[in-house]
């Protein structure tokens, strides 16, 4: 059963956690995420994070591109091809808000390009967890204490956060067609993993 599920939302919205848990419970899964989940990818983002050498907001989005279809080419749909689950923690969704509502550079636009360069599968299904960016940002500062891991999006004012987030609720208006729910993630992980689990369930027919 080789199903493509995303999970998109503001930094500190519970992705990785949730993901993880899915991991565990839907056997036949692998999780991956990006831009981080090839070498390419990693590059990427070290430069995409550095304002000295990336500066414009096309350039940024044609490296994200780039690493994209190298994480798309090489672990998506590979494991797609095996007929596996693949749990992606970040995708093109991330581009379209990031680039194309944050970055202004337009989502109808920024879709025609990936549509008629790497043409990549859209997610059977894509879920969107949804937190007030102020307590977001308090798990941001918690994990920064516990893991020293921070990154220039993390550290966005609190009202490019809230756009941020306003551009991911937006997104079921831009792809009415697809599949996208929106989770409330200021409940607890458990409950959380319990409600996405069962919508996953319900939609590959496994009753379990």
């Amino acid at each position: 059963m080789n199903w493509l599920i995303s999970f998109e939302g503001i930094d500190g919205s519970g992705k990785t956690t949730l993901v993880e848990g899915l991991r565990q419970n839907l056997a036949n899964s692998i999780v991956t995420r990006e831009p981080r989940g090839t070498k390419l990818g990693l590059e990427v983002w070290r430069l995409v994070n550095d304002k000295q050498t990336v500066s414009n907001i096309w350039t940024q989005f044609l490296l994200f591109l780039a690493s994209h279809n190298e994480h798309v080419k090489t672990v998506i749909e590979p494991n797609l091809a095996q007929g596996k689950i693949v749990l992606v923690d970040r995708y093109l969704d991330s581009t379209f808000v990031y680039q194309g509502i944050y970055g202004n550079l337009g989502v109808k636009k920024l879709n025609d390009v990936l549509h008629n360069t790497v043409n990549s599968p859209f997610p059977h299904l894509t879920f969107i967890l949804d937190i007030d960016p102020a307590q977001a940002q308090m798990r941001l500062h918690k994990r920064q204490e516990d893991s020293g891991e921070w990154n220039e999006w993390d550290a966005l004012k609190l009202e490019i956060h809230q756009k941020i987030r306003e551009g991911y609720l937006a997104l079921k208006e831009y792809f009415p067609a697809r599949k996208i729910y929106i989770i409330n993630s200021q409940q607890e992980p458990k409950k959380i993993l319990q409600e996405v689990l069962l919508i996953i369930r319900q939609q590959l027919g496994i009753f379990r």
